[in-house]
């Protein structure tokens, strides 16, 4: 905590100093920029939060750009699910990430015995 106010401590005296030198009106614009400057961070983080969650608003907007006849016709997209394939010893599954979720959303691993 100490280190952190010898960081901030400075910045706020400047900005302090700052004010005392702009007019009373100049300073009533800058608190209403900073106003809005707030709203927006607020929806930014509550997107990052919402986006944790696995909720974003990206996917809550619709996308009229998409069309389902875009994807290429490979059985990796057009099945909803994915079985593992071993390689050294170790499962493998191929997963696309896409702005609609992820493809496939089923994944089948095998049960290894040792």
């Amino acid at each position: 905590m100490f280190a952190f106010s010898l960081g901030t401590v400075p910045l706020m005296l400047s900005f302090g100093a700052l004010t005392g030198f702009l007019s009373k009106d100049y300073t009533k614009k800058i608190l209403k920029l900073s106003g809005f400057m707030i709203l927006f961070l607020e929806v930014i983080m509550t997107n990052r939060g919402l986006a944790l969650s696995g909720l974003n608003i990206k996917t809550l907007i619709p996308d009229t750009n998409y069309n389902s006849t875009d994807t290429d016709n490979t059985e990796e997209n057009t099945t909803n699910f994915a079985k593992a394939t071993i390689k050294d010893g170790y499962q493998e599954v191929k997963i696309s990430a896409l702005a609609r979720g992820y493809t496939p959303s089923v994944l089948y691993v095998q049960k290894i015995s040792l």
